[in-house]
């Protein structure tokens, strides 16, 4: 059940004065309603039914437990105002200072993990790291998950795996620096490019952290240093990373059989997937 105080926030009618015309009502719709969690506040800003308060409040505690134990030795964020906005999206979501917010009408649960480790690491390093660990606490927290965002259907080592299998992989040398991190959604191949990087820097987050351990990742997460951590050229760590997930996935799933419907955007994907 949620613990709340509700009260009303910013005023719904703001006035417009012209010269020598009185004051113009203007209705900007709804007042949003704030709800007090523990360590949230939720800004209500689509009046969504109670029950999508009580579902959402205890899946934010609860990942705040789980993923703050996950980044016990970071400093606690601040408590996080958390914004239910108004209209549909993707199920992507923004993350600011302090704050998170997602489509009322397309909430998405399980991708609160990934949100809160960004908030945890505050985003200081470079996208390949950021993005990767926030990828797998998500997979590490919630391993039968197989409808998270961007690398749902299969794990982002079996993707990695299917990758490998159609010549489609993108080095090492050239991941771990990319910076396009952002999604169209329009369906384009610079999205499909951003998705696989995603799921490519899950994926060797996770074979560095079973092969060496999280000490070691976090190493690198602070140094910045690929081969002074891990003790081999880029190349070298590609070779074995790869040959991991060809060892540990020899039956990965079809791009169209991992995402299960394929759409304008996933078109891109699955080509990408190809190598096409």
């Amino acid at each position: 059940m949620r613990s709340c105080v509700v009260r009303f926030v910013v005023p719904s009618i703001a006035l417009l004065v012209a010269c020598g015309s009185e004051p113009v009502a203007l209705d900007e719709g709804p007042e949003p309603i704030l709800y007090d969690t523990p360590n949230f506040l939720i800004v209500d800003e689509a009046g969504v039914p109670a029950a999508v308060i009580d579902s959402l409040s205890e899946a934010l505690e609860m990942e705040w437990e789980r993923v703050g134990a996950f980044f016990a030795e970071f400093i606690l964020p601040d408590r996080i105002t958390f914004i239910l906005r108004a209209g549909d999206g993707s199920p992507f979501v923004t993350v600011g200072e302090n704050s998170m917010s997602q489509w009322a009408s397309t909430l998405a649960l399980n991708y609160i993990p990934h949100q809160l480790a960004h908030l945890w690491t505050r985003y200081t390093r470079r996208p390949f790291l950021e993005e990767g660990i926030a990828v797998y606490v998500t997979e590490f927290l919630m391993p039968e998950n197989r409808d998270v965002h961007p690398y749902r259907g299969q794990v982002p080592h079996a993707w990695v795996a299917l990758f490998e299998l159609n010549g489609s992989t993108l080095s090492l040398f050239s991941a771990y620096r990319a910076r396009n991190f952002v999604f169209s959604f329009a369906g384009s191949s610079q999205d499909a490019l951003a998705w696989q990087v995603f799921i490519e820097a899950g994926s060797f987050t996770r074979w560095v952290i079973d092969t060496f351990g999280r000490d070691v990742w976090f190493e690198l997460f602070r140094s910045d240093d690929l081969g002074g951590t891990l003790g081999g050229s880029t190349a070298e760590l590609e070779d074995a990373w790869f040959r991991t997930v060809r060892e540990a996935y020899p039956n990965q799933l079809s791009c169209e059989e991992a995402l299960g419907t394929v759409g304008s955007r996933e078109v891109f994907w699955c080509s990408r997937a190809r190598g096409q």
